[in-house]
């Protein structure tokens, strides 16, 4: 099968589909020649998922962004997921 020009045969999707969907990934590091470490990554979340990042971590990004644009607060529309944050203000507001 060509996907994107890249020759995949069905068992190599498959591969690709179970390890991008998989919750616990082996990795290996390797130094000339030998394995240094080893382990698994446990993980539930990929980086700016609109509904899975944690609540914790989107209400201290927008503590942050409010207190920095405290002195025009009422004129800021901030937007926030996990770390990720968008801030928006009029131009007159900006010096």
């Amino acid at each position: 099968m060509i996907e994107s020009g890249i020759y995949m045969t069905p068992h190599m999707i498959n591969q690709m589909k179970t390890n991008l969907l998989n919750l616990k990934i082996p990795y290996i590091m390797r130094y000339k020649g030998k394995i240094v470490e080893k382990g698994m990554v446990h993980g539930t979340v990929f980086s700016g998922h609109a509904t899975r990042t944690t609540f914790g971590n989107s209400l201290r990004v927008l503590l942050y962004h409010l207190f920095a644009l405290r002195s025009i607060r009422e004129h800021v529309t901030i937007r926030v997921s996990g770390d990720d944050a968008l801030d928006s203000v009029l131009n007159k507001y900006l010096s």
